[in-house]
């Protein structure tokens, strides 16, 4: 993106841009500080917030970046330009967690950019994850009773308005 001057032109500036839900935030910060026993204040909240963003973005234009250099036609970015932006930007372990991840959810193929057999793989499964109706339904169920469980925890925790 290329930096606004104040002379541009009001129709020239792009649109607002997207953010990450401060909910979200707030949530994967709290999840991962109760793990030790831990809070964070509203300040340090917003700041890892901020940083989270700016990850974001940082890791995203790396990976069009990689998409660019492999000379990649496609539009889509694939598994494997986020996974080489991670190593170039000396976040190796992410990238293998990535991988690892990646492997797990099924699109083993698509880290490997290979398209054919992704396309057979759809046709074969019925879900990409590989998982039965049933397997999903269990999974989504308890991914629900987990997030009524925080949000109870968090409702629980805030102060009276």
């Amino acid at each position: 993106p290329r930096a606004i001057a104040m002379e541009d032109e009001p129709e020239s500036r792009p649109k607002a841009e997207a953010r990450i839900p401060f909910n979200v935030t707030q949530a994967l910060v709290k999840g991962a500080l109760e793990r030790e026993g831990m809070a964070a204040s509203p300040a340090a909240a917003k700041l890892l917030h901020e940083c989270l963003h700016e990850f974001v973005r940082f890791v995203a234009a790396q990976t069009a970046e990689v998409a660019e250099k492999q000379q990649s036609k496609a539009v889509l970015i694939q598994v494997k330009h986020v996974v080489a932006a991670l190593r170039d930007l000396e976040l190796a372990q992410y990238a293998d967690q990535l991988e690892q991840e990646a492997a797990g959810l099924g699109v083993a193929a698509a880290a490997a950019g290979d398209k054919k057999a992704e396309a057979r793989k759809r046709k074969k499964a019925k879900h990409a994850s590989g998982l039965s109706d049933e397997e999903l339904a269990r999974t989504q169920e308890r991914l629900f009773a987990e997030a009524r469980r925080e949000a109870q925890a968090a409702e629980a925790a805030e102060p009276p308005a």
